[in-house]
């Protein structure tokens, strides 16, 4: 990709009689979730939240993430605690001015970490 980015750059440059450069920094790596620990979570959030709450298989985010460093080290899996209010049809981001965390995920949350905690645990046991 970088190589077609940097070629077509080129050629558009050309095409009005100026000169490209292109410098492409790397920055994240990829974060690619672990399949067997994908698999557990996903079993785990099915007991606790539901079948029709889970959405599993979410399409890739061209965002960065710190975890994806962890991941390259060590089997892991990256996931989301959804806190948009049943009522909502649309919610802003985290990041937005107009956030404003729906207290009633902390409960599934703290259950989720706990129970994937104490699920991986006894899996490194045997």
């Amino acid at each position: 990709m970088a190589e077609r980015i940097k070629e077509l750059s080129k050629q558009t440059a050309k095409v009005f009689g100026a000169d490209a450069a292109v410098t492409i920094e790397e920055g994240y790596p990829v974060l690619v979730n672990h399949k067997e620990s994908t698999a557990i979570f996903e079993k785990i959030s099915q007991d606790i939240i539901g079948g029709k709450q889970v959405k599993a298989n979410h399409p890739p985010l061209m965002g960065c993430e710190d975890f994806a460093y962890y991941a390259e080290q060590i089997p892991g899996m990256f996931w989301f605690l959804g806190i948009r209010p049943p009522e909502a049809k649309d919610y802003p981001h985290n990041h937005h001015a107009k956030f404003d965390f729906n207290d009633d995920a902390v409960t599934i949350g703290i259950e989720m970490h706990c129970e994937i905690a104490r699920r991986f645990a006894s899996l490194w046991g045997k």
